[in-house]
């Protein structure tokens, strides 16, 4: 059994590690070629669901996937917007806190809360998108120092509208999250 799990957390490893630096390539081809294809759409589901994976969580940001959602973040293009602020939702709600301590710090450090609080003030934002929002700031609320990194970048003026907002779709999970 330990060798087989050993053998797991390998492939894990791996696959992991594989699919973000496919995601990294085909950002960079999309990017040079200034359109979305087939492939980074292909990218976007599987980054979003290697972060739902708990276990994967930390491999994903050790292999870098915070710089390519802080990219789809930067990108203004909804395609890659919503795959990457659920994805980043997902990242940030891991359950070990020494874990979860080390993801929102290296969130901070790459300049996803700096993405977050302009995608905030952005009113193309959908509804999902802006519900991801305020459950990723409330994970990084959790501690003083991502915390004081959530105040300085403003984003409390969000939070703020967020607990305001009645368009409609506005459940008490958007509320909850915001208060």
């Amino acid at each position: 059994q330990r060798q087989e799990s050993i053998a797991v957390n390998e492939l894990l490893e791996m696959t992991v590690s594989l699919i973000i630096k496919i995601a990294q390539h085909e950002t960079k081809e999309a990017e040079h070629h200034r359109g979305l294809d087939g492939n980074v759409k292909w990218s976007q589901t599987l980054l979003e669901q290697i972060s739902a994976v708990e276990v994967a969580r930390p491999i994903a940001v050790r292999c870098g996937i915070l710089q390519v959602l802080v990219s789809w973040l930067r990108s203004g293009d909804q395609e890659r917007v919503r795959p990457a602020s659920s994805a980043l939702r997902y990242v940030t709600s891991i359950n070990d806190k020494y874990m979860a301590g080390w993801i929102h710090s290296e969130m901070v450090n790459k300049g996803a809360v700096r993405c977050l609080a302009d995608l905030a003030h952005d009113p193309s934002a959908t509804h999902d998108t802006r519900l991801a929002i305020a459950q990723i700031l409330s994970s990084l609320c959790a501690a003083p120092h991502t915390r004081a990194a959530v105040v300085e970048a403003n984003c409390i003026k969000f939070l703020i509208g967020m607990l305001y907002e009645h368009d409609g779709r506005s459940s008490g999970e958007v509320e909850y999250f915001a208060a």
